[in-house]
């Protein structure tokens, strides 16, 4: 076998900042260049120099659009990298709404930082990795191909992306060269969501870079967490409370959209005044609309036959500020708006008129990173701090996993099993749920390995 090394430089002993890097013969191969986030000494990596020299990067294979997996494009670009970025056409657009919301937060985050140092007299915060100027650069880079499964010859690799079902345009990436095969499974998808296809299942390799995020447990079945997501929204509607759902503004809003209609088109909840309060979770509807070959058969032809399936009479999305304070005026209402993780955005507004009150609800239908005030509130801290001020935690506080757009424990020992690899690197996880997929996986023949940071390995 010719030598090759791989090298990991995020996601790895954590969940966030996604990136490795592959070097075989004259080709050097990223996949993901994620940002970091969660805790403040995660977040502080992303203003870390890469481990690397950007500018002899020959290909980025981005695997999807969410910020843990491209959010440090502009940063690569900006330190010199002149190569091709490669994903589905799908994701490319998805990257881009998120790509620009994150650099003109955190332009705006830092004006407002400054301006308070200084009023404060105390030390000036660092300037952002990067701006709306460095993400526009980084467009120039993209290379996106329509669909899955054809193969694409990048340097001394053959490349075919596949259907990774976690959301749109998603996919899990294999790498084939006369030597070795290795595939890096981005992050794949729960099966049987309303939306997207489930993901497809993997090709043999000699080789495997896997996620774990829920490699420590199993989620629900769909039916029985819509059924607990019915119930919770019944409850909370009859004791004239609010609904609050922070929810990732790139697929779980859309789901959850989808879902509410269904529910009240069935008269399974009361009629009640849905608000989508997130501009960029408005965005994504046209774009899984104008990329609807990527969803499910029977959405793709409500789609194609003139239908809606994200529209019903209840739904409200607001775009303007003021229409999103407005909404904390309200009783009985249901308020889905980002972030999914409480790390910034309209959910913190609406958090700090909500988390107090006993007849509300918060409802979390997705991961929350260990740092985030999403994971503060799901394990149980009575008091938490919301923009400055702290509020007492007193609404119902409810976790659904079952919306989860990561594969169950089970379902990723079963992927794993089918790719029949050597060797498998375990990232993407918490240690917890690292160690017992590694437990599950762990046969003759096979190695186990628990990358850490910076880590690499030469074969």
């Amino acid at each position: 076998m010719a030598n090759f090394r791989i090298s990991f430089h995020g996601a790895s002993g954590g969940v966030t900042g996604s990136c490795f890097l592959i070097e075989y013969k004259n080709t050097r191969v990223l996949v993901d260049c994620g940002l970091f986030q969660g805790l403040k000494e995660d977040e502080i990596k992303n203003y870390e120099p890469f481990r690397f020299d950007s500018s002899t990067i020959n290909y980025l294979i981005l695997t999807h659009g969410h910020l843990d997996h491209c959010g440090r494009i502009p940063v690569l670009v900006k330190k010199g990298f002149r190569g091709r970025i490669i994903c589905t056409d799908a994701t490319y657009d998805i990257a881009r709404v998120v790509l620009l919301d994150a650099g003109k937060l955190k332009c705006e985050d830092y004006k407002r930082q400054k301006k308070e140092a200084y009023r404060k007299g105390s030390p000036l915060p660092l300037p952002p990795p990067y701006c709306t100027i460095e993400v526009l650069d980084s467009f120039d880079y993209f290379s996106p191909t329509h669909g899955y499964g054809r193969i694409i010859k990048i340097g001394d690799f053959d490349l075919v992306l596949h259907n990774a079902g976690h959301i749109i345009g998603s996919a899990f990436v294999e790498l084939k060269t006369n030597d070795f095969n290795i595939v890096f499974s981005g992050d794949l998808g729960n099966k049987n969501k309303p939306l997207t296809p489930d993901p497809q299942p993997p090709p043999k390799s000699d080789f495997l870079v896997v996620e774990s995020t829920y490699g420590d447990r199993d989620h629900k079945s769909f039916e029985e967490t819509v059924s607990e997501f019915r119930k919770v929204i019944v409850e909370t509607i009859k004791r004239k409370g609010n609904v609050v759902i922070p929810a990732f503004a790139v697929e779980r809003a859309q789901e959850i959209i989808y879902i509410l209609k269904n529910l009240m088109e069935k008269k399974e909840i009361p009629y009640t005044k849905v608000f989508l309060d997130s501009p960029m979770a408005s965005e994504v509807i046209n774009i899984m609309k104008r990329h609807s070959v990527y969803l499910r058969e029977e959405i793709k032809n409500e789609i194609k036959t003139g239908k809606d399936p994200f529209d019903f009479s209840a739904l409200e999305i607001i775009e303007d500020v003021e229409e999103s304070k407005s909404i904390n005026n309200m009783s009985g209402v249901i308020i889905i708006a980002g972030s999914g993780m409480c790390n910034g955005g309209r959910i913190l507004h609406h958090l700090k008129h909500n988390i107090w009150k006993e007849e509300s609800s918060i409802v979390f239908v997705g991961f929350q990173a260990v740092g985030t005030l999403g994971r503060e509130i799901v394990d149980g801290k009575e008091e938490v701090d919301i923009m400055g001020n702290t509020y007492k935690v007193r609404a119902s506080i409810c976790t659904i996993n079952g919306f989860s757009s990561h594969m169950s424990r089970s379902e990723l020992v079963e992927w794993i099993e089918r790719t029949r690899a050597s060797k498998v690197f375990i990232v993407h996880g918490e240690e917890d749920a690292r160690n017992k997929l590694m437990e599950l996986v762990k046969k003759e023949g096979r190695e186990i390995i628990l990358p850490q940071l910076f880590e690499e390995y030469t074969f």
